[in-house]
């Protein structure tokens, strides 16, 4: 299979895979820079065909190989791909519309996170999301204030390991905040362990968050707090799915006596 059939049949799949999530045909061709009538053509070729199953898929290709039995593969892990492989026809309202309305578990601001990890230029992502991670750092400022913002976000920029980039740092002295209640601000504060990393900017819970950060932040008030917090919010809802473990079962058990 030569490159432009590799490419041709990576574009009819990501094509099938939209159709799939009844994603109008006019969206589709904003995101993937074809025409209608090549989309439909797509569509008559393939439809009720298991695209992945053909011979010829190059098992070089990871994308296409951990996809080969596609119906297990998260939504959002698909369009997070669609946004990886043409970032340059990525377009943020459609692709947070269609996360939106398809009810997928993560959102536009978490995909973004992710693309940076995966090496995007910082301001490749800034451009993407029109400042959007900028709103969400002053909308959880006092949560994670406490951390290297850069390093939360933008892991990946100096091929730091991600265990190493959550770490957590020390924060320059700030003035307390006054508060009505004066006995909840005289108990020592709990060491502010990486909760952040357990939740996505919008409060979704990641699978592949480390044990070791989950069994620190399960135990501290700050989490609890994090999760009271980031409930408030009005895009913020802790999702949970058949595919989450019982880990993040108990974390959702934390979060409902919050």
């Amino acid at each position: 299979m030569t490159r432009d059939q590799e490419s041709s049949y990576d574009l009819s799949y990501i094509v099938m895979r939209m159709i799939a999530l009844d994603v109008d045909r006019k969206e589709i061709s904003l995101i993937t820079a074809l025409s209608e009538p090549a989309i439909r053509d797509i569509e008559s070729r393939f439809k009720g065909t298991r695209l992945l199953n053909v011979p010829e898929v190059p098992l070089r290709d990871p994308f296409l190989f951990t996809c080969r039995d596609d119906l297990s593969k998260s939504d959002a892990s698909f369009i997070d791909e669609v946004v990886r492989r043409r970032p340059h026809i990525f377009i943020p309202e459609l692709l947070e519309e269609l996360l939106e309305e398809h009810c997928i578990k993560s959102t536009a601001d978490n995909v973004l996170i992710e693309l940076r990890k995966r090496g995007l230029r910082r301001q490749q992502v800034y451009k993407f999301a029109k400042g959007r991670l900028e709103e969400l750092r002053d909308q959880y400022d006092d949560i994670i204030s406490s951390y290297t913002y850069d390093k939360l976000v933008f892991v990946g920029e100096s091929q730091v390991e991600t265990k190493n980039a959550f770490s957590p740092t020390v924060s320059s002295p700030q003035k307390p905040r006054q508060t009505r209640s004066t006995s909840r601000r005289s108990e020592p504060r709990p060491a502010r362990s990486n909760a952040v990393s357990a939740l996505g900017h919008e409060g979704v819970i990641h699978s592949e968050v480390f044990d070791h950060e989950l069994r620190v932040a399960e135990s501290t008030k700050f989490f609890k707090e994090l999760v009271r917090r980031m409930s408030k919010s009005r895009r913020s809802v802790i999702a949970l799915d058949p595919s989450f473990t019982r880990r993040d079962a108990k974390i959702s058990d934390i979060c409902n006596k919050a």
